[in-house]
């Protein structure tokens, strides 16, 4: 008698299991698949197959990145420091690109560096956006709203280009 094979769809329930949650996601081209976030690439949908994915060398390489142990911890670090990692990343989100802070931090160790807390200044792109996504607008968000309150606001944005097709932004404020 010949072999039966049959073709397993998706279970959403396999999102909330605990050993998928984290990396598993719905292939949308094609409902017999899983899309594995950390590898990017598609996986039979049979649980046989899911579990052998989870301890292949490529999954568990692609998933050392996303652990827990490369989380920001602010704890750690001296006061000084943080206030001055904090400084670096309000001046480049109110002045410059995040790109700009790998070589800011860098010129500030190199010369600094007879400072005993900017020579330890650890600040690249992914802390920066961190920082200033979790930390700064999270203040300037309660320090907006308590100063505007409840009372009624807009904000005007016009953009426009001068004559060397340098694109300027204004903003206007209503009285």
């Amino acid at each position: 008698m010949p072999k039966v094979l049959y073709t397993q769809k998706f279970r959403d329930a396999w999102l909330q299991a605990s050993e998928f949650k984290a990396w598993i996601r719905k292939d949308e081209t094609d409902l017999t698949k899983a899309y594995c976030s950390y590898c990017k690439c598609s996986i039979k949908t049979k649980l046989f197959d899911l579990r052998a994915h989870a301890e292949t060398k490529k999954h568990i390489s692609a998933s050392s990145c996303f652990s827990q142990s490369n989380k920001i911890s602010f704890s750690r670090m001296p006061k000084k420091q943080t206030e001055q990692e904090a400084a670096l990343c309000l001046f480049i989100a109110e002045h410059t690109a995040i790109a700009q802070i790998d070589h800011l931090s860098r010129l500030c160790v190199h010369n600094f560096g007879a400072c005993p807390s900017a020579a330890k200044i650890r600040l690249g792109r992914t802390k920066c956006t961190s920082i200033i996504n979790n930390v700064l607008a999270q203040h300037f968000d309660e320090d907006l709203t308590a100063d505007i309150g409840d009372s009624n606001y807009s904000l005007l944005l016009d953009e426009s280009t001068d004559v060397s097709v340098t694109k300027l932004v204004v903003a206007l404020e209503n009285p």
